[in-house]
This record gives structure tokens, sequence and C-alpha cells, in this order.
């Protein structure tokens, strides 16, 4: 009975353990700005604030960019003057080198980028199509046209938790059918832009905008399309911030909480030593 109640003891104290030490989840929001050659940053989803990461190096210009993370590896589109004339490649966050992989089936108008990371594949809307069409592209840069959104649309972010593809205007938010590319207007965000948007949904499932023009984050409501004004990025290069990716880090246990697991482990195994030393009387 003693060590039946240790084990409970010790269940409930390998549970509250494990669950207490969950670090909250390393959720950073990377931007891209419109420059020559361009900057990657991180995004305080608190703060607004905007910090430098590392240069492009690769390719001379980006504009009215987007960038998006597939397999913890960032892509990005309309990236120009890198060898072979590929716009549409990967950014290594360390060394800023742009790797090219197609020329985005010829449009220099890939604004929109978004990962669905359950399909392996990503979404951009081709402004130079007619009907502008949703295409999927793939990691290794297969386009697949999907159809017309019959929208100028300026970013894209998936909602893995419901698989829904949002996109943006300049004034609007819509939800987008990935199987036929149609619209639907979900609402305004209650204040006006140039359309050099980025957007992007957080670990925890909140939706932000960043308007390069005024340099400002806010977050979406998904209900209405209403913004809310989170801050200001401070000063970033170029003509600011206009793609938006979000790295989606997974949280790792610390050491410490294994130890619980540990002990019963050892309660457990002491356990069945005595029922066989029972049963061997």
């Amino acid at each position: 009975m003693y060590l039946r109640k240790l084990l409970g003891a010790a269940c409930l104290l390998s549970a509250s353990a494990v669950i207490g030490s969950q670090p909250a989840r390393a959720d950073l929001l990377y931007g891209l700005s419109s420059d020559s050659p361009g900057t990657v940053y991180t995004v305080d989803t608190t703060t607004g604030t905007a910090t430098a990461v590392v240069a492009v190096n690769g390719a001379t210009v980006t504009s009215l960019v987007d960038v998006t993370f597939l397999n913890g590896v960032l892509y990005a589109s309309d990236v120009f003057g890198a060898p072979g004339g590929l716009d549409f490649g990967t950014i290594n966050l360390v060394t800023g080198a742009f790797t090219g992989i197609n020329d985005q089936g010829g449009s220099i108008n890939w604004h929109g980028l978004a990962a669905n990371a359950a399909a392996n594949l990503m979404y951009a809307v081709d402004l130079n199509s007619v009907g502008e069409q949703l295409v999927s592209v793939t990691a290794g840069g297969t386009i697949t046209t999907i159809g017309a959104t019959n929208h100028s649309i300026n970013d894209l972010a998936y909602d893995s938790a419901t698989n829904t593809l949002y996109g943006v205007d300049s004034g609007s938010l819509y939800t987008i059918d990935t199987a036929t590319g149609t619209t639907t207007l979900v609402g305004a965000f209650g204040f006006g832009t140039d359309g050099r948007l980025g957007l992007a949904f957080d670990s925890n499932n909140n939706l932000f905008l960043n308007v390069a023009s005024s340099g400002a984050l806010y977050s979406l409501n998904l209900g209405t399309g209403a913004g809310t004004l989170v801050g200001n990025n401070g000063t970033t290069d170029g003509f600011g911030i206009d793609g938006l990716a979000d790295a989606n880090y997974s949280p790792v246990p610390e050491p410490a909480s294994t130890l619980p697991l540990l002990l019963l482990g050892g309660l457990g195994f002491g356990m069945y030593r005595r029922r066989l030393r029972q049963a061997g009387n």
C-alpha cells in the first residue's frame, strides 16, 4: 500500500513537473525589407520592434517581397538579380546567402508567399497573370496553377489550425480557397495602406500585418479583419518590411523535467522486484 501511494505521488510529481517545465513557445516573426539588397529582421509581436538579423547577398534587389518557412527553411519571392534570373529561392539566416530555385514562371510579382507544412508546399499569387492566379510551388520549384483570385493580393498567410489560406489587399482581409483560388471577403482593416504588406500567423494562431510604409505592426481580427496597432518597427532599411513569416519553433523540455520521470521509473522497478520476491515465496 505504501509503495502504491508513493508511486501515485511520483506520477503526480512527474506530470506537474513536465507540464510546468515547458517553456513558452519560442515564437519569432521574421521580416524581409524591400531594398538593395534587403535585410532580414526579427519582429517582436508584443512591441512591433524590428531587429536586423542579416543582409541578403547573392542577389541585388528585394522588391515587394514575401517570405515563409517550410521545414525550417526560409523561402523568399521577388528577390531579383540572382544568377540565372531565379527570383524565388531560400535565404540562409546565418550568412544571408540567397539561393535561387525558379524564375516564378516568368512572373516578377509574387507579392505573397505562404507555406502549408502538411501538404509540403507553398502558395503564391501571380499578379502578372490574367485573373491574378493562385499557384502552388514545391520546395524544388515546381509550380502548379490553381485558379483565379481576381484580386490584387499583396500578401498571404496559412492558418494550419483551420487549414485556411488568408490574403490581404491594400485595405482588407480575405480567405482564399486553396482548391479553386476563389476569394471571400472577411473585412476591412480600418485603415489604408499602399499595399506593401507582410502577413503572418504566430504559433499562438494570432494573425499579424506589417505595414511597410508606416513601419508598424498590427494584429488582425480573423472574424472581422479589423486591425489593432501593436507598435512601430523602428528604423529599418530601404522601403521597410513587407515580407513576414513565423519560424514556428517547437519547445524543448528542460533537462530538469526528466528527474521525476527517472524517479518514477525507479519506483516502478522497485515495486516490480518486490512482487517477484513475494511470488517466489
